[in-house]
């Protein structure tokens, strides 16, 4: 849900919705998705202006065959940044592992403190709190992750091993 820069914050909301964040020292052989990847992961080859800007993709299905929602690691890949926003119906926390992310992308909220992302950041973002992803670059940018999404802050080291785990048996491209 769109929100203006004029939002009034509720009491259980952020004006900063970064939880959490450090840097992480990525393996070796973990993932770098390339253009040609992305693509067809976006099922295009070319981007329109407010088109194909947000994709998540890869998530598992519960043992009622229905896809997992909370708590399952998928692939989310971000094309440029998205308007200020809210996720109310989505979990509560969305924990971040970014493996491509292009220069000049941040993250912010209301208080417009803005967090440089990087190849290797971990985060956790209150998705019920404003939050922007935005690029400074004058040229298209990527930002894509490993993501989990939950109504729980899980810690860190959990996270980022399974978001790690998840990237060692998911094929990123056929996960669409």
């Amino acid at each position: 849900m769109d929100v203006g820069w004029n939002y009034e914050i509720k009491d259980d909301q952020r004006t900063n919705p970064v939880v959490f964040a450090q840097h992480v020292n990525l393996p070796d052989d973990i993932i770098f998705p390339t253009e040609d990847m992305l693509k067809k992961v976006f099922k295009t080859e070319k981007f329109k202006e407010r088109a194909g800007r947000l994709k998540t993709w890869g998530r598992l299905k519960g043992s009622d065959g229905k896809i997992a929602y909370k708590d399952s690691p998928h692939w989310i890949a971000v094309r440029n940044g998205t308007p200020l926003h809210l996720d109310p119906p989505y979990p509560r926390y969305s924990h971040h592992l970014k493996i491509r992310v292009d220069e000049g992308m941040f993250v912010r909220g209301l208080d417009k403190i803005e967090m440089q992302l990087h190849t290797g950041t971990f985060y956790i973002l209150d998705t019920h709190s404003p939050h922007q992803v935005f690029s400074k670059n004058q040229f298209d940018s990527w930002n894509v992750a490993i993501s989990i999404d939950s109504d729980n802050k899980w810690t860190p080291d959990k996270a980022i091993q399974a978001c790690l785990d998840y990237a060692a048996n998911n094929d990123f491209v056929r996960a669409t």
